[in-house]
């Protein structure tokens, strides 16, 4: 088998007469698991011989702060993280670092699951005035089963879609990181089965409004997603981001975009 994931950010939109051109989009064509961290670092060089790579946030940009990451645990499983800090500018951007930084020392310590997030929630708690929202969405894959063990503390569910078209999602199970310090932690399970796709994304998308003041909302990303299965993989992030910025018109969105694409496929 093979693990294929495909991530794509929009992080500032312009528009040239009347239509939206996205700016500093950056797109990582589908990648084995093995090949996932060299390929993304060559995309995005940002600390080199480091155990995981990601695009840090715009620190200017008074938005939301995402940060995402392929993390290797071992040579079966990798961590699949997608995170996003409520805050503008620099302090926003640096407690993501500091949220990163902590998760490669815990997980270089050997923790796991449930402790590893428990113990990232105290350091955010620790280190921060409660009046940041760090959400995370935290999923150990194992590439050879595709059995994905997750901790999704309070992240927008990620979207199962199965090859049938049927649709699981995959809800918290934890608080937003840095509210309780001693904050219950509970784990789940699933299987991405040949031919699935696991949606990973912010909120940016589905917060996005149009001239009507209305929300793109998960609903109708899920509708976006689900009609866009018979595509490759590869297009599909692109097609939604399209989506989304075509339901917004004229009005640019307020928050960078993020998704991430995880598929199982036959090797």
């Amino acid at each position: 088998m093979v693990i294929r994931i495909h991530i794509l950010r929009v992080e500032d939109v312009r528009w040239v007469g009347g239509k939206a051109s996205a700016v500093g989009c950056q797109h990582a064509p589908g990648l084995a698991a093995e090949k996932l961290k060299p390929a993304l670092a060559r995309l995005h060089p940002v600390e080199a011989g480091a155990q995981s790579v990601g695009v840090a946030g715009d620190e200017d940009s008074g938005r939301t702060v995402p940060q995402e990451i392929g993390l290797e645990l071992d040579e079966r499983r990798l961590a699949v993280i997608l995170g996003d800090v409520a805050g503008k500018g620099l302090p926003a951007a640096m407690l993501m670092a500091s949220v990163l930084g902590s998760m490669r020392a815990l997980c270089s310590a050997g923790l796991r699951g449930c402790e590893l997030i428990a113990a990232l929630n105290k350091h955010v708690r620790t280190n921060t005035s409660g009046d940041r929202l760090v959400t995370l969405f935290y999923g150990e894959l194992d590439t050879s089963t595709g059995e994905i063990a997750y901790v999704n503390a309070g992240h927008n569910p990620p979207i199962l879609l199965r090859s049938d078209g049927r649709v699981d999602r995959l809800q918290p199970t934890a608080r937003v990181l840095g509210v309780l310090a001693d904050a219950l932690v509970e784990s789940r399970q699933v299987e991405i089965k040949p031919a699935d796709r696991l949606l990973l994304f912010t909120d940016g998308l589905t917060e996005a409004v149009n001239k009507k003041d209305q929300e793109y909302g998960e609903q109708r990303l899920t509708e976006s997603f689900t009609r866009l299965r018979a595509l490759p993989s590869s297009t599909v992030g692109e097609r939604l981001m399209a989506d989304v910025l075509s339901f917004c018109g004229s009005l640019q969105p307020f928050d960078d975009m993020t998704l991430m694409l995880v598929e199982r496929q036959l090797a």
